[in-house]
Order: structure tokens, then sequence, then C-alpha cells
């Protein structure tokens, strides 16, 4: 057994695997809401008596809401308002429930201010975990000492992959620190819109509006070029080394990593293969691949 898996982790795990399986199913009325519950209510909010919606347009989501889903546990909406739902039943309604807005609260119009909040409870659903029976039936494993072994064994991975990337970037870090020179600066401009333009997708992925990256747009820029920097730096400093050891990216490695991409992207192969090389992409990816062989290759010297 992997003594970095304790006892403690590997219950975790497996409550969190049971959660995922959770139901709610309504309560009875006269209960209390619970820290597991989920609760719709319908609220209000208001600065100096005026309505949160007033001062901007972005505060409308914490302004108001009818038939407004919370889940008590989760903790994503204000925590003063879950604190408040604590105890309270349904059809109960509460006033004066204060949310201080701190000063570096996402919007700036609300920054300093103090609302007051009313909320009524309009329907409350208990979440229901499945027992042992159901959930092992459901995962289709035999017994609780089998997916015990199974996600010890998952959890062993994925430390040992934390721990493997945490000594990776330690490497690099200390081959960055030991070289400093100029580079292309047309290479470091390419490779500024590479890093741009996944800044940008990962930021919209996230549900950033367009106005919120121009707000940003100098601090976006600035870590495209850091990372672009340090992206071209590492890039030749691997290539120098892959190079003085003989490190070489062969065609069934090639083969093999495409596979790879492949199956995380749903797609065949050959046409990953084919838009690559229509794109003059492909020889980046084989340079990928050998810089990660020359940063394995330096890790396995560390642990001699």
């Amino acid at each position: 057994d992997d003594p970095s898996v304790t006892d403690e982790m590997l219950e975790k795990y497996i409550e969190s695997l049971r959660k995922e399986m959770v139901k709610f199913e309504d309560a009875d009325g006269t209960r209390e809401i619970g820290a597991s519950d989920l609760v719709q209510i319908d609220f209000r909010g208001e600065i100096d008596g005026r309505p949160v919606a007033e001062l901007a347009e972005k505060a409308r989501p914490l302004a108001a809401g009818e038939g407004f889903w919370v889940n008590m546990e989760e903790g994503r909406f204000m925590s003063e308002i879950i604190s408040a739902l604590k105890g309270m039943r349904m059809n109960e309604s509460k006033e004066g429930i204060e949310v201080v807005y701190g000063d570096d609260a996402e919007i700036e119009a609300l920054r300093g201010k103090k609302a007051l909040y009313s909320l009524t409870v309009k329907a409350v659903k208990v979440a229901r975990l499945p027992d042992d029976e159901v959930f092992l039936k459901t995962l289709n494993v035999e017994s609780m000492d089998i997916l015990r072994e199974l996600c010890r064994g998952k959890l062993s991975e994925m430390t040992q992959r934390v721990a493997e990337r945490q000594r990776e970037q330690v490497a690099v870090d200390f081959l960055l620190k030991k070289a400093d020179f100029e580079l292309p600066e047309s290479q470091v401009n390419e490779e500024i819109r590479q890093s741009l333009e996944r800044l940008l997708h990962d930021a919209q992925n996230r549900g950033m509006k367009r106005e919120d990256l121009e707000k940003n747009r100098d601090a976006i820029i600035g870590n495209a070029t850091e990372n672009a920097k340090r992206t071209l730096r590492l890039r030749y400093i691997l290539g120098a080394i892959a190079e003085q050891e003989g490190i070489t990216v062969s065609d069934g490695e090639t083969d093999q990593e495409l596979a790879k991409l492949a199956q995380s992207m749903r797609m065949n192969s050959e046409k990953v293969r084919a838009d690559m090389e229509k794109n003059g992409r492909l020889d980046d990816f084989k340079e990928r691949i050998r810089d990660d062989k020359t940063l394995r290759f330096i890790l396995d010297g560390l642990r001699k």
C-alpha cells in the first residue's frame, strides 16, 4: 500500500463518489433546513434603501431572485444567506440579513457596501445518499472492501502524478534560473500570440465577457508575454540538452501520443495528424514530445 494514501483520504474519496449519486426528495414542511439540503428561496437585497440592481447591472444576479435554488452544502451563494437559512422552515421569512461586500468584491460598485437582504423559503429538498447496496451496484463493484482497494490504487496514482508534477516544476525552475539569454523577437511574438489565444479561450470557457477581458487587457497581455518567454526559453534549453544527449522521438512514439490526444478530443488519430500537417504543427508536436522525454531524462538523473 502507498503510505501517502491515508485511511482518511480514502474515506473522503469514497464519500465524494457516493455524493455524485445523491438524489433530492421533498422535505416535510415542518423540518428545519439542514446543512446538506437543497432550498428554493425568493430573495431581495437593498443598499441604503435602493435595490442592489440599481447600483450596477452586473449586480442583478445578487440583487433579487424568485424560485432561486441554493445548495446548502456547496456554499456557492452568499455565505450570510446560507447561514440565515439554517434552521428555517418552509414558508418562513427573514429580514435584515446583513451582507458586507469587501473592498476586493468582483463588482466594483458593491465594494465596501453593506446590503440588507430579505428572503422567504419556498421549498426544501433533502439529500438522500445511496446505501452500500445501491452504491456498489451502480459502480459495478462486488464489495466495499474491493471498492476501497480500487480507490486506494486510484488515489496512489493521483498522488504520484502530483508529486511528479512538483518535481518537474522544481527542475524547470532550476533550468530557467541557470540560463538567461536573448530570444529571437519573431519567435517571442509568435509564442505570445499563441499564448494569448490559449488564455482567451480559457477565459471564454469560464464565462468571462469581452468587456471583462478588455478591462484586464494589460494584465492578460503581461501574463501572455511572461508565459511565452518562459516557454520559449525552456524549449531552447531542453532542445540543447536533447541534442547533447541524443534524445530523439521515434515515429512510434509520435503515433502513440497522437492516439492519446485524439482519444481526449474524441477524434480519429489520422484526422488529428492530417490537421496538424495541414497547419504546420506536427513538428511542434514532436518537439513537445522530445521536450517531455528530455525532462524525464533530467528527473531520472536527479533520482540516481
